[in-house]
């Protein structure tokens, strides 16, 4: 490309960065490599504390009675989804009891 008249060469090409040193370059390596660490740990992290937050919910749902649970619309099949906030399935009228 050709610079025409008041034109900047960082217009054309864009800024220029400067030549890293081999010391730098290793540097952030090294950098780049513990941010990778450290994101890896705080997915863990992230992934133990919603854990140990669902096992809590189900424990404290799990020692209500039934009829608390039928008052909050859960059975005892739906704490652990509901715990881990998973929506519960679309409900119909209930079904009338066979008459034998």
């Amino acid at each position: 490309m050709r610079i025409h008249g008041n034109q900047l060469l960082y217009e054309i090409h864009g800024p220029f960065e400067a030549s890293s040193t081999q010391g730098n370059s290793r540097a952030s390596r090294w950098q780049a490599a513990l941010a990778r660490v450290g994101g890896v740990l705080a997915g863990w992290m992230e992934r133990w504390a919603r854990h140990k937050r669902i096992r809590r919910a189900t424990f404290d749902l799990a020692r209500f009675d039934d009829r608390l649970l039928a008052d909050i619309g859960l059975t005892r099949l739906d704490i652990e989804a509901a715990a881990a906030g998973v929506p519960l399935r679309e409900r119909g009228p209930l079904a009338e009891p066979l008459q034998a």
